[in-house]
């Protein structure tokens, strides 16, 4: 997702919009548990809807807003928050200074994976999901998309003995290049796996192949790295249609993974 710049457009109108725009629902404080006494930051807090919310909840908030119009409407009914005027894509803090991390409605204008990266809390999510669950053998192979994809977090999942999955897509731009090029050689063979065709609502008839190389297995730090997946995803406008299938997607995945392992 590129950024545009559209969700800047609203201080011109700040005062409005905290008039018009509806506030967070009784019920999101169910949702969010009990924040009392916890260090929330509120990313593109706007105006402040859902930062008086959290106030009322009993959180201590720090907020970030771009927008000086938008912030100074948010100010002048919060005063006692921390207001920075920073971006999500660019946060002015260390890792783990915050209990919690909100974003009211405003991730559809974020750049990507810039902001989820910026905001990221695999590791303590994982701890946590793993306490609750890891005993019980639930858990076998983590598959997070491009915004977790880090070497940190691929070793963190590797040292528990779990199998991860992670996306490539912009945000490791070494591993990703060395990646495509290998994977422009392996893709002039036939694949490793094909689904049959099937219809799609929006692409016509769709089929997806699948791609796997061991040959960056230990690739630079990434030690614990077995295979590079490419799923491929061609297109054709009905069955029974003639000439080439259309190339719609291609997503590239690293993988700790053997062959054999889950199917894979």
């Amino acid at each position: 997702m590129t950024y545009d710049g559209r969700g800047l457009s609203f201080g011109t109108v700040a005062e409005q919009y905290d008039a018009l725009r509806p506030s967070p629902p009784p019920e999101a404080a169910e949702v969010l548990g009990d924040v009392r006494g916890l260090d929330v930051l509120e990313v593109a807090a706007g105006t402040g809807l859902w930062t008086r919310f959290l106030l009322e909840l009993g959180a201590r908030v720090t907020i970030v807003e771009p927008d000086d119009d938008m912030r100074a409407v948010l100010l002048g009914q919060s005063p006692q928050v921390t207001a920075w005027r920073a971006s999500a894509e660019a946060l002015p803090f260390t890792d783990a200074t915050f209990d919690a991390v909100l974003v009211g409605s405003a991730w559809h204008w974020f750049e990507q994976p810039a902001a989820t990266n910026e905001m990221a809390s695999f590791r303590p999510f994982l701890t946590s999901l793993l306490a609750a669950y890891g005993r019980s053998d639930m858990i076998e192979a983590v598959a997070t998309d491009s915004g977790s994809t880090s070497e940190a977090n691929a070793r963190f999942v590797d040292e528990r003995y779990l199998g991860y999955v992670m996306a490539l897509k912009g945000n490791q731009p070494d591993l990703e290049r060395e990646a495509r090029r290998v994977m422009a050689l392996r893709t002039q063979q036939a694949p490793d796996f094909e689904t049959p065709w099937r219809s799609d609502s929006s692409r016509g008839v769709i089929c997806q192949q699948i791609f796997r190389t061991v040959e960056m297995a230990g690739w630079g730090t990434w030690s614990h790295l077995r295979q590079v997946w490419l799923v491929r995803t061609l297109a054709r406008p009905s069955f029974g249609a003639h000439g080439p299938a259309r190339l719609v997607e291609e997503r590239l995945y690293v993988t700790n993974l053997v062959i054999g392992r889950l199917s894979a």
